[in-house]
């Protein structure tokens, strides 16, 4: 396994990302929430990698959809169209996962 190397922001320490953890939590507004991040084995800071509730968890899967389409299709139309579809929904995805992370730094 290619494990990455990484520098702590906190004590400069570099390290190997070896486990990616999660926890989950519950909003008002997200519902359940699924943190996931790593930690400098050091200093024990938290590096959020990504952070998903249900809405990105659906546009995630939607836009695999959305690719998977426009690999079968033939008609330089339909490919334009199925583009514009999975543009849109890569834009929607990264503006939620942005609000997410942003609301649920560890």
């Amino acid at each position: 396994m290619n494990l990455k190397k990484v520098r702590c922001d906190n004590c400069s320490k570099e390290f190997k990302i070896k486990k990616i953890l999660k926890t989950k939590k519950k909003d008002g507004l997200e519902g359940e929430v699924t943190i996931h991040y790593f930690s400098c084995p050091s200093c024990k800071t938290k590096y959020t990698t990504l952070v998903e509730n249900d809405e990105l968890r659906k546009l995630i899967r939607e836009t695999k959809q959305a690719y998977s389409k426009i690999r079968q299709l033939k008609d330089l139309k339909e490919i334009e169209e199925a583009f514009e579809r999975y543009d849109e929904l890569e834009k929607k995805r990264n503006r939620v996962a942005a609000r997410l992370k942003s609301k649920f730094k560890l």
